[in-house]
């Protein structure tokens, strides 16, 4: 089986957030289970993403679909399978690769974080990839196809290595975001005996497992601040 990869890949580093690593994961995990991945090589999806004129947009995204079913015509794929946020997606082209008989799937993680609801754009793919529990029931209320399974994640064999160990304690290990702080507080007021440890950038500098230290109260003010600091 052969993947077409559309995975915010780009020969420049733009000043936007992390997007490089999904390639990375995706390329060595479909490599590992015996498959194999193309990508139009001179494609910059992640272009896509970089805040510019309406115009220019339109031209980014003109442009980078001419060229990928061009690419497909002549480079043949079993599966279409893409990162795309709404704003990248031309409904039109992915149409255009369906009716090639190439079945389109597309990942994305952040719908709770920037949705209320399904963006119509994706119920153009044949199938969409929902990490996120709470979407996947947006799209199983809307009669929409999709499979709710894991992110992609690769990590290289030598450090594949567990210790046949038993721990009780509950950890989070990642980066503090707002989300996951709201998460977090949620599921201590509803189980305020929990032992729960959280680190990582943005926590307690001394990372100490100590609730009430890693969740003070987020008050209604804060929200506004935070949300206001957020998007200046």
């Amino acid at each position: 089986m052969k993947f077409f990869l559309s995975f915010l890949q780009s020969n420049h580093k733009h000043p936007i957030p992390a997007y490089d690593f999904w390639e990375h994961y995706i390329k060595n995990g479909i490599q590992e289970a015996g498959y194999q991945w193309m990508e139009y090589p001179a494609a910059d999806w992640a272009l896509g993403l970089v805040p510019k004129s309406k115009e220019d947009h339109l031209k980014w995204k003109q442009n980078i679909w001419e060229k990928t079913i061009e690419w497909l015509k002549t480079h043949p794929a079993d599966i279409f399978l893409s990162y795309l946020y709404p704003e990248q997606i031309d409904t039109l082209a992915i149409k255009e690769i369906q009716r090639m008989g190439i079945p389109c799937v597309n990942f994305f993680c952040d719908h709770v974080r920037l949705f209320k609801k399904i963006p119509a754009e994706f119920e153009v793919f044949n199938l969409n990839w929902v990490p996120e529990f709470k979407a996947a029931k947006w799209y199983k209320k809307a009669g929409k196809p999709y499979i709710n399974l894991p992110m992609p994640m690769w990590v290289e064999p030598q450090y594949r290595i567990l210790k046949d160990e038993a721990n009780q304690h509950i950890t989070f290990i990642g980066s503090k975001d707002i989300q996951r702080k709201l998460l977090f507080e949620n599921v201590l007021q509803q189980y305020p005996s929990l032992s729960l440890a959280i680190y990582g950038n943005g926590w307690k500098e001394n990372n100490t497992p100590h609730q009430q230290q890693l969740m003070p109260d987020y008050t209604l003010g804060k929200k506004l601040i935070f949300n206001f600091n957020f998007i200046r």
